[in-house]
């Protein structure tokens, strides 16, 4: 078997389309963080904060929106919650957070929008205020509550948006999605949304595969072959460079990704989903019993792979590049 050289040929890879968007007033929407958690009105210390800590949208994470028109043409909104209050930025101790307490509607109640990717079934959008952007925060014993608080827009400023008053666009299912046809004598890199490449990493006596190399070595090449399931739906197993292959391995409830399995079962079988292809370079998303494989920080651990989301997000799709 031919070895994986040590400098891989990379072509620059073209972003998804960015869209204009505008919020429907006549629409409800709901806001999901970085975090996989949706943005909900929660009541504490008798403040009402916006904190992203629900898996599901329930009424409490349900925002009727409100437009207006600045003087110089900008268009800027308002969110009204469940309980008719609207988000606000409030000043409390230097620290200004984004609560739902606003009756009368003031110029604090308004926010800028600046519009990121589309992903078919919900758009990604940063909030502003006051020239700042609104960020998911982490303070005392407020976990991922909204704060006006970052001159730059991280991820953690990224919002997914969904409408959530009519049928939502869901992805098209597994089998329909497969168009891509891997080549078992090429190795393949994979990039993830924080422009690191996907490596073989051992920590603690494992090998994970996280993305935080950014120049990809013989750890970041992965080989693939195809296999038909007897309904005929295609899966792909991924081979690492110690020979091993890639499998989904639940530790404490954690469905890592780690390469680590001699012989293939089917926790080394995926599904895989193709946006697009141009040149050497396609946009790939890969599923396990349902779950999308994403990037996932946790316990000090920066971007591992894990199978953990129902539904893809940009942290779920890579850029696979091969020479």
């Amino acid at each position: 078997m031919a070895q994986c050289p040590t400098t891989v040929r990379i072509v620059a890879a073209k972003d998804p389309p960015t869209m204009n968007f505008q919020f429907d007033v006549n629409g409800v929407y709901a806001f999901r963080g970085h975090n996989g958690q949706y943005v909900t009105r929660y009541c504490r210390n008798n403040l009402q904060n916006l904190e992203a800590c629900k898996p599901q949208v329930d009424q409490f994470c349900r925002f009727k929106p409100s437009a207006r028109v600045l003087p110089g043409g900008q268009v800027v909104y308002g969110f009204m919650a469940d309980n008719n209050r609207h988000w606000c930025a409030v000043n409390r101790n230097g620290v200004v957070k984004v609560e739902c307490d606003q009756g009368e509607i003031t110029p604090y109640c308004f926010f800028g929008i600046q519009v990121g990717q589309n992903f078919g079934s919900y758009v990604q959008v940063a909030l502003t205020s006051g020239g700042r952007y609104v960020s998911l925060f982490t303070r005392n014993e407020y976990q991922y509550a909204l704060e006006v608080a970052k001159d730059v827009p991280d991820e953690w400023c990224w919002l997914q948006v969904f409408r959530v008053d009519r049928a939502i666009s869901m992805p098209p299912q597994l089998h329909q999605q497969y168009d891509f046809t891997f080549d078992p004598n090429r190795t393949y890199t994979l990039k993830g949304n924080n422009g690191q490449f996907l490596t073989r990493f051992h920590r603690n006596g494992m090998d994970n595969v996280e993305a935080c190399k950014s120049n990809p070595d013989q750890f970041c090449c992965f080989r693939f072959s195809t296999f038909h399931t007897s309904d005929g739906r295609k899966k792909v197993a991924m081979l690492a460079d110690n020979q091993k292959y890639l499998t989904v391995y639940n530790r404490n409830g954690v469905r890592k990704i780690e390469c680590c399995k001699g012989e293939l079962d089917h926790f080394c079988l995926f599904d895989v989903q193709a946006q697009s292809t141009w040149g050497n370079t396609a946009r790939i998303a890969f599923v396990h019993d349902g779950q999308y494989l994403t990037l996932y920080t946790r316990e000090g651990v920066q971007y591992q792979w894990e199978s953990c989301k129902p539904m893809a997000d940009e942290w779920c799709w890579y850029t696979l590049q091969w020479n």
